[in-house]
């Protein structure tokens, strides 16, 4: 059981009652009553071992947070700008709680599956515009989120072959009337394996279908099916390896990221490269340090 207590001092210049109007449209103020915020966080856990491999993992935390720092914003009609100012808000907590199980299973213990269900359940509180108004007024989100994950694997004599199946449920509900309550699925399932070829190569690959329902934004219900997959060969007893890679062979990765959280949604955009090949050399070399005289005695 651990438990941690930590503040967050304002900045100095937040805490003084000065006005900056450099930019009309956006004036920021200060705030003299502005306190420091307090968080607690409280997690316990409780696990088995047999052999060095865990049976169970058993964990809950629980978080909370004081005097959080937020930002008041008032609308002028007028001039189309805003004013702001730094505040502090109550009731913001949160409660986390995991289970994983795992288990070995045959006469060689060739088979193995895994369970892993956790939920979460977040109380967010914070300043935001509700349509139609011009004056800040707290916002209250709760969200609730439940995962449960199965895996199933095989392995015999170099062979792995393994199904995996995730789903996951979130609610989202306000206090705001001119909030939209969601309830969505997120949830993924997919083969992986890991292959001999004949002249001492090894093929590895993945298939994974990604899907997300519910969501009233049309864009962010998707289904991705993605595959990769690798071939190696090791010579000089391991020392030196070469490998060849294929990375989202189908095309179906976005470089858009859409995640829905307490207060909106967020669209990010990342310069990457999300389909690509690549060829690998890798040389592993260990020397044993020398051993003194001195030492062996």
């Amino acid at each position: 059981m651990n438990y941690a207590l930590s503040t967050r001092q304002p900045e100095l210049v937040s805490t003084i009652e000065l006005v900056n109007d450099a930019n009309p449209l956006y004036i920021q103020m200060g705030n003299a009553a502005l306190r420091r915020s307090t968080s607690h966080n409280l997690s316990f856990t409780a696990m088995t071992y047999k052999k060095f491999r865990p049976l169970y993992n058993f964990s809950i935390s629980y978080s909370s947070t004081h005097n959080a720092l937020a930002t008041e914003r008032i609308y002028n009609t007028l001039t189309g700008g805003y004013t702001v100012r730094p505040v502090n808000v109550d009731g913001n907590w949160c409660v986390n709680g995991n289970l994983s199980l795992d288990r070995q299973f045959g006469k060689q213990k060739r088979f193995s599956w895994g369970n892993n269900a956790s939920w979460s359940y977040n109380h967010n509180v914070d300043m935001a515009n509700v349509l139609g108004t011009t004056v800040n007024d707290l916002s209250t989100i709760c969200n609730l989120y439940l995962r449960e994950q199965l895996t199933l694997s095989y392995s015999d004599n170099g062979w792995n072959v393994g199904t995996k199946v995730r789903c996951g449920y979130s609610r989202l509900t306000g206090r705001r009337r001119d909030f939209s309550n969601i309830s969505a699925w997120d949830y993924s399932y997919g083969l992986d394996a890991r292959i001999p070829l004949p002249w001492k190569f090894t093929l590895s690959t993945d298939f994974t279908v990604f899907g997300r329902r519910g969501y009233a934004e049309l864009s962010l219900n998707t289904n991705d099916l993605i595959w990769n997959m690798r071939i190696e060969r090791s010579i000089l007893n391991g020392n030196i390896t070469f490998a060849f890679d294929g990375f989202d062979m189908l095309h179906n990765l976005s470089k858009v990221t859409r995640i829905v959280n307490a207060q909106g949604r967020t669209e990010s955009y990342t310069n990457v490269l999300p389909s690509y090949f690549m060829g690998h050399v890798i040389y592993r070399f260990n020397k044993q340090p020398k051993i003194r005289s001195n030492e062996r005695k």
